[in-house]
C-alpha cells in the first residue's frame, strides 16, 4: 500500500513479459528482496494460474534470530549495488531512521557498508530523516512517511537542513523550523524547493524577526486545527492544502521580507564591491611593481589614474 503506482507499472510490465528478475528468500519463506514481484504475481494468479509461482534465489543459511543479519543483507541487496536507483528518497529516509535510530538495529559504520556509501553521507541522510520525522510529528502524523513522499518533501528538506544551521539562536531556529514545516503542509509554491530556498537570505538578515512574527501565529493555527492524531489521511492533506487563504498569507509574507532582503542587498553592494576593490590594490605587492618594465609601469600608471577619475565622479555623486 507505500506505493500503489509502483505496484500497478510493475503488475503490467509483469503481466506482458513475467518476471524478469529473481527474488531473494529465506529458507522459511520471508522475502529479502522481492517484494513488489511476489505482490503482483499473487494478484495476476488470482486470474491466470501461469503466474502461480515465483522465481528466487532461497538462502539456506538460518537467519531466524538475527534481524541484524537480515537487515544487512537487505539493504546490501537492495542499496548496495550502484545501478538500484528505484527506492524513493523519502522511502530511504524512512529506512534509516528505522534501522538505525527506531529500532537501534544498525550503527552509521554498518549501514555505511551495507548500502555501499561514505559515513558522510550516511550521516547527512539521519540528520534529513530526523527532521522528517519532526515534520511528521508537527503535523499528528507520526509515521506517516507516505505523506512526505506524497509531497515530495526531499529537495526542501535539504533546503531547511541547511537554513537552520544559519539560525544561531535557539528559539528562533524552532520558530523557522515550524514555520517551513507549516510550508511544506500548504505547499503555497509548485517548486518547493526553491521557495523554501529563498529563506537563506532571510534568516541572515535584519528581517528575520518581521519574518517570524509574520508566520508564527499563522502556523499555530494551521497545526493547532489538524485532527488529532490518526486521524490525518491524504483527503485531510489535500483538504489542508486546498486553503488559498493561508497559501495566499505565506507567499505574501515570504515575497514581501525577501523583496526586503534584496533591496538592502542592492543598496549594500557599491559598499561591497568598493571594499573588494580595496582588497585587491592592497594584495598588489610593491617589490613586484619594481621590477616591472617600462611598458608595463606606464600600463599601470594608466590604469590608476582611470581608478582615480572614477573615484573622483564617485565623491561627486555622493555630495550632490
Amino acid at each position: 500500500n507505500s506505493n500503489p503506482t509502483k505496484i500497478k507499472a510493475t503488475q503490467k510490465n509483469i503481466e506482458f513479459i513475467g518476471q524478469q528478475k529473481h527474488g531473494v528468500v529465506l529458507n522459511d519463506g520471508r522475502i529479502i528482496d522481492g517484494n513488489r514481484r511476489f505482490t503482483c504475481l499473487r494478484n495476476l494468479a488470482t486470474k491466470n494460474p501461469k503466474f502461480n509461482f515465483f522465481e528466487t534465489v532461497i538462502l539456506e543459511r538460518d537467519y531466524e534470530n538475527s534481524a541484524k543479519l537480515i537487515k544487512m543483507l537487505e539493504l546490501q541487496i537492495q542499496l548496495g549495488e550502484e545501478s538500484r536507483v528505484d527506492y524513493n528518497p523519502i522511502d530511504k529516509l524512512a529506512g534509516i531512521y528505522r534501522d538505525i535510530v527506531e529500532n537501534n538495529l544498525l550503527t552509521v559504520e554498518e549501514y555505511a557498508k551495507c548500502t555501499n556509501q561514505s559515513e558522510f553521507e550516511v550521516r547527512k541522510q539521519l540528520e534529513l530523516s530526523k527532521l522528517l520525522v519532526e515534520f511528521l510529528d508537527s503535523i499528528k502524523a507520526p509515521g506517516q512517511f507516505y505523506i512526505a513522499r506524497d509531497l515530495d518533501l526531499n529537495g526542501p528538506l535539504i533546503e531547511l537542513s541547511s537554513i537552520l544551521k544559519k539560525v544561531k539562536d535557539e528559539d528562533k531556529r524552532q520558530e523557522v523550523k515550524y514555520i517551513v514545516f507549516t510550508n511544506f503542509l500548504i505547499q503555497p509554491d509548485k517548486d518547493m524547493t526553491r521557495f523554501i530556498r529563498n529563506l537563506k537570505g532571510v534568516v541572515n538578515s535584519q528581517f528575520l524577526d518581521e519574518f517570524i512574527e509574520k508566520e508564527i501565529d499563522l502556523v499555530e493555527e494551521v497545526l493547532d486545527d489538524l485532527p488529532d492524531q490518526g486521524h490525518i489521511t491524504t483527503d485531510v492533506i489535500a483538504k489542508v492544502k486546498a486553503n488559498e487563504e493561508v497559501k495566499e498569507q505565506l507567499v505574501r509574507t515570504m515575497d514581501l521580507v525577501s523583496n526586503k532582503v534584496k533591496a538592502t542587498e542592492t543598496k549594500n553592494r557599491p559598499n561591497q564591491m568598493l571594499l573588494k576593490a580595496m582588497d585587491l590594490v592592497e594584495a598588489i605587492d610593491g617589490h613586484i611593481v619594481k621590477k616591472l618594465t617600462d611598458e608595463q609601469k606606464e600600463d599601470l600608471r594608466i590604469n590608476i589614474a582611470q581608478i582615480e577619475e572614477t573615484l573622483s565622479e564617485l565623491k561627486e555623486v555622493l555630495e550632490r
